[in-house]
């Protein structure tokens, strides 16, 4: 059975809402969630279309900080959150159900529940506890450094625990294409996590989706590591046996420093949807659809790094929102990222927020996004 997550009290507007959890015979009363099966987006725009990419700060930001980004996402009309529930932050020493800490976690879900928002959950960051040696990577067995089975037993637990009214989504790590958690990226040992973890999270809970890990970027070398497209590296999925294991491919379709409409930069992902498309077509996946959890432009940046304009973001903003809702194969589109990572201009991908990082400055995406998923005349507010 479902436990319960303690309440807590969250202060929307000047009212304060009682954000305890029903028990999971009676989760079937919350509102409805978004089905993997539906036919495609209703343009134009549609409430749960809009999301934001927060990735794992907010997960972990002390309260006043948390409290104030949240509140500031459903202000603009964010309806999906997208965020690391971080596996060595609930289990830092083992797996034992007496040694687990999910406060913040249960603190985001419990927010996102009583401002009517649902969770993308990315199921990442291993316990040191977890840690295995890697395996060569020319092995069709390769492994990121932690156990598979054991990423799967806490994805499952993950489904077991929150209704799907609210963590309505789990996805399988990030970006397994590019170098991190996987020392050499490696499609065939991905899918496996990917073939263990499906399994599990839907004998917990058939009613969540699984999105694949979130796919993108470009063929590059990163930290001295060759990183596998997020097309390429899809049909490397499908060849080792994906299909089956997923409900919801995970795309990150950036096409900056251009907007999507125009076709100045065609080795950015934006550019294979179609091709995206066409394989999950090709292997019996055309019922599924594509959400484009990560979508965004940075705003500083070092000389000739591809970073862009205030303006130029907002207009790639709205281009991508456009473009993307119009796609017959089109779920909800995150918006990467709400808050500005850092200050750093070394590193571009500290600017990618809508407002900076101390929430002081709110760029022009800010207001056009309110405006577009409220419908209303954008205020400074």
């Amino acid at each position: 059975m479902r436990r319960h997550v303690g309440a807590r009290f969250v202060i929307v507007g000047l009212l304060a809402v009682s954000c305890a959890f029903a028990s999971a015979g009676n989760a079937g009363a919350k509102r409805p969630v978004v089905n993997a099966k539906a036919a495609g987006p209703k343009a134009p725009f549609y409430p749960s279309f809009f999301g934001v990419s927060a990735g794992a700060e907010i997960t972990k930001l002390p309260d006043a900080s948390f409290d104030r980004e949240m509140n500031l996402m459903h202000h603009i009309g964010v309806h999906w959150i997208r965020a690391v529930f971080p596996w060595a932050l609930v289990q830092p020493q083992d797996n034992s159900p007496d040694d687990e800490e999910w406060a913040y976690v249960d603190r985001l879900v419990n927010y996102a529940d009583a401002l009517g928002m649902q969770i993308d959950a990315i199921i990442d960051n291993a316990p040191a506890w977890a840690e295995v040696p890697p395996s060569p990577p020319t092995d069709c067995d390769t492994q990121p450094n932690f156990d598979i089975n054991a990423y799967a037993a806490f994805s499952a637990e993950v489904a077991a625990r929150y209704p799907t009214s609210v963590v309505s989504a789990i996805e399988l790590q990030n970006a397994p294409n590019l170098p991190g958690t996987w020392d050499v990226p490696n499609a065939c040992g991905y899918t496996r996590l990917m073939q263990a973890s499906y399994t599990a999270i839907k004998a917990a809970n058939p009613d969540v989706l699984v999105l694949t890990a979130g796919l993108g970027a470009q063929n590059a070398v990163r930290q001295g590591v060759h990183t596998i497209a997020g097309h390429e590296f899809f049909a490397q999925m499908y060849t080792y046996g994906a299909h089956g294991y997923f409900d919801v491919l995970s795309w990150h379709p950036y096409s900056y420093p251009c907007t999507p409409s125009q076709s100045c930069t065609q080795s950015r992902p934006w550019y294979k949807n179609d091709f995206v498309r066409q394989l999950m077509v090709n292997n019996g996946d055309g019922a599924k659809p594509i959400w484009a959890t990560e979508f965004g432009a940075p705003t500083n940046g070092k000389p000739d790094d591809g970073h862009v304009t205030e303006d130029q973001q907002n207009s790639i903003m709205v281009d991508g929102l456009n473009s993307w809702v119009a796609l017959p194969y089109a779920g909800p589109m995150f918006v990467f990222s709400f808050r500005d990572f850092g200050t750093d201009p070394a590193h571009k991908s500290n600017f990618f927020g809508l407002v900076s990082n101390d929430f002081k400055h709110k760029k022009p995406a800010y207001f056009t996004y309110r405006q577009i998923a409220l419908g209303l005349k954008a205020k400074a507010k």
